[in-house]
């Protein structure tokens, strides 16, 4: 099944980012503006893993997309344009440091809603990422802090 185009589902993305967007700010999280278009084409490009997470799956779970808005957020705030080439050519280092910023932004928001489940279910998928053969060891220790730090709901 293929995704839709841009201008099939332009307001859906639009009102996502502003839904998110606007849930972001008590959070203190000052996010980099982009335009849902951008957005859209970022998460349409190629990402390292294998799992493939469809655009569906994104604008339909406010975890993920709170990921990828801090993810896309922190990228455009290091002067990374948003498309559909962002992760193929943005040094590995610096994707994965947003990744992990990411990571730990919606593991703490699910923390702040007390959803162990989903803390329980994302802890495999940064272990993976921790196992991941190309995974930068520059950044390596961070992840293994955020794992460390989360791991102890896993029982909850």
């Amino acid at each position: 099944m293929r995704a839709p185009d841009f201008e099939e589902i332009k307001e859906a993305v639009e009102y996502r980012i502003e839904d998110i967007t606007e849930m972001l700010a008590p959070l203190e999280y000052e996010y980099a503006e982009f335009t849902a278009e951008e957005f859209y084409n970022f998460l349409m490009g190629d990402i390292f893993t294998p799992d493939k997470i469809t655009l569906r799956d994104i604008l339909g779970n406010e975890y993920l997309m709170v990921h990828k808005i801090v993810e896309a957020s922190e990228l455009k705030n290091r002067g990374i344009e948003l498309n559909e080439e962002t992760m193929k050519k943005t040094p590995k280092e610096m994707v994965y440091s947003c990744h992990l910023m990411a990571i730990e932004f919606e593991l703490d928001y699910a923390l702040l809603l007390e959803d162990y489940y989903w803390i329980k279910h994302w802890l495999p998928v940064l272990l993976k990422v921790l196992n991941d053969p190309e995974f930068p060891k520059v950044v390596k220790a961070r992840a293994e802090e955020i794992r460390d730090h989360f791991g102890k709901y896993k029982n909850y």
